[in-house]
């Protein structure tokens, strides 16, 4: 996780106090901003991956669809109708799209960026560290961060100054860092605090 300092221009020494001090620096910074994301796989760990799940994604599926298509096209063959259709078809793209699943949660990765130098914060699904489907809102319109009591699922409550209230959903960015952490043991709840801390937002847990 990345931390930035972003530093206002110094001032003049000259309103030093009588002991020869500076003015405190840290009334010259804005707040901190913060990334919270895990970091993605190695380049080796994601051939290896896709060698073994994106075929066996792409083998499953079509095959279920093209079972599908047939049984529906041949109702009355010996291997097709509803027999083929709920029997071979769905089990074998339900097999596809789990295969697929697990290679998407593997390599796409959840982020939250808390920006307060530019008043923003910014949820990205990040392949590699590359952002794409960002969502942005307002960081002076957080309101609070509700989890449940296990802590894993997590959602930003926000109020616009129009009075618009907005959510942004930060249980998979929670998930993550708590997985990533302990395996056997996520701690949800501490990684929700740390964001909840990092934004300058009052936690709620039911």
């Amino acid at each position: 996780m990345e931390e930035e300092w972003w530093n206002s221009e110094e001032t003049d020494h000259s309103t030093a106090d009588d002991s020869g001090s500076d003015m405190n620096d840290e009334s010259l910074r804005s707040p901190l901003d913060k990334d919270f994301a895990v970091d993605p796989p190695s380049v080796i760990a994601f051939f290896a991956l896709s060698f073994f799940v994106v075929p066996a994604a792409v083998l499953f599926g079509g095959a279920g669809l093209a079972i599908m298509v047939f049984s529906i096209m041949n109702p009355y063959h010996e291997d097709g109708g509803l027999v083929g259709f709920f029997c071979l078809g769905i089990p074998c793209v339900l097999a596809g799209l789990v295969s697929f699943l697990i290679w998407w949660g593997s390599v796409i990765k959840e982020r939250l960026r808390v920006q307060h130098s530019k008043d923003r914060l910014v949820y990205q699904a990040s392949f590699f560290g590359l952002g794409f489907l960002s969502e942005k809102r307002r960081l002076s319109e957080a309101v609070y961060l509700g989890t449940d009591k296990d802590g894993d699922h997590a959602i930003i409550h926000g109020r616009s100054s129009e009075g618009v209230e907005w959510e942004l959903d930060m249980s998979g960015t929670v998930t993550e860092l708590a997985e990533s952490e302990d395996p056997y043991n996520p701690p949800y709840k501490k990684w929700a605090r740390e964001i909840a801390k990092a934004i300058g937002i009052e936690l709620r847990a039911k």
